[in-house]
């Protein structure tokens, strides 16, 4: 701008024709009317093409009327970066310093009561529907909310949260597992969750299962469908939800409960039923690859009677090994004679946070 005006002022001494867009305002004085060595109060004056005047007295190339909030600094203006937390509203948006992510509450750092103010969603009153690790609501709890039940986690949408080393009650081979959440009603609290076992030649079997957490904690299985070389073979729909947890107040040692279900094909019916009883046993470390857990172990010890060839008579347990915030960590199924039905060890886990048991066990 300067170099500009320089340039004009000479052509303009030397008889150029040339209009400039540069008026140089007159020396007001110190307002006793005098024209001759006052100061400038005026300040610098930008006339643009359309005849529109601007006050740019800090020289950044904005002037007031385009949005510059203070005209005696050149840091300030609107499409300057602003800090947090220096009192300074550098890009002129008009927002709190003080509010950096800007939910509307100020950093607990500053006097405020925003107890994470690098994100919008966390801030006091903020809901703790997701499990994610962090206190939302800023009240010193982290996730207390989160879970319809902590046992049996169902809210972290559609992201694959576990793997494991399986051994297959199909054919006694064993694959490496991943479970997802593959869909997530969170108003409903429900999920399909896809298990799909990879042999590492190339096969893979699919199980989906549907599971529900009801309004009291109560967490349940209505089904499932089975898929293997690309084939559909079941859609089995249970005639009774059968529960796999208790609600979280009730998960106290020596408390069971019964399953008791009929398990019916979209295309061949009644394909077996299935009845038993679950009890919570003593809480329990479990190491797995993904390291070491704290359990509450349900030892569900059950009877199928089968009706189709997709199934054969036996009696069974099947041990789950729970751990807050992660589920199952550790299962294995022993049938009557000592054989293993299936066994699946815990590998890796996302998207969950494990928990102290202590929080969470009833009295």
């Amino acid at each position: 701008m300067r170099a500009a005006l320089a340039l004009t002022l000479i052509l303009t001494a030397c008889g150029g024709g040339i209009s400039t867009d540069v008026t140089i305002p007159q020396d007001t004085g110190d307002g006793d009317g005098g024209a001759d060595g006052g100061d400038t109060d005026g300040g610098s004056t930008i006339t643009d093409g359309g005849g529109t005047t601007g006050t740019d007295d800090d020289e950044d190339d904005w002037t007031v009327e385009e949005g510059d909030c203070n005209d005696a600094d050149p840091n300030v203006h609107p499409d300057a970066t602003d800090v947090c937390y220096d009192g300074v509203d550098s890009d002129c948006d008009g927002s709190n310093d003080f509010d950096c992510d800007g939910d509307g509450y100020e950093s607990s750092a500053y006097e405020g009561d925003d107890c994470l103010d690098t994100d919008a969603a966390v801030y006091p009153g903020a809901s703790e529907s997701r499990a994610d690790g962090k206190d939302s609501d800023c009240d010193d709890q982290v996730d207390e909310d989160a879970y319809c039940n902590v046992y049996a986690p169902m809210s972290n949408a559609t992201s694959s949260y576990r793997t494991y080393a399986t051994t297959s009650i199909v054919d006694g081979g064993t694959y490496i597992e991943t479970t997802t959440l593959e869909s997530y009603n969170e108003a409903a609290q429900t999920v399909t969750l896809s298990r799909v076992m990879d042999n590492g030649s190339g096969s893979t079997s699919t199980i989906r299962e549907g599971w529900s957490c009801s309004e009291d904690g109560t967490v349940s299985v209505s089904g499932y469908t089975y898929n293997t070389f690309g084939m559909d073979l079941l859609n089995i729909t249970f005639s009774a939800a059968s529960p796999r947890a208790l609600p979280q107040e009730q998960m106290i040692p020596g408390n069971k409960w019964d399953i008791a279900y009929d398990a019916n094909d979209a295309t061949e019916g009644l394909v077996w039923t299935v009845s038993g009883t679950a009890t919570v046993l003593p809480q329990e470390n479990i190491t797995t690859t993904a390291g070491i857990y704290a359990t509450l172990p349900i030892e569900v010890s059950y009877t199928l009677t089968s009706f189709s060839d997709y199934a054969t008579d036996r009696e069974a347990t099947v041990t789950w090994y729970l751990s807050p915030g992660v589920g199952v960590v550790y299962s294995l199924e022993l049938l009557a004679d000592g054989s293993i039905g299936e066994e699946r060890e815990l590998s890796s886990v996302s998207g969950f946070y494990a928990m102290d048991p202590s929080d969470f066990i009833g009295e």
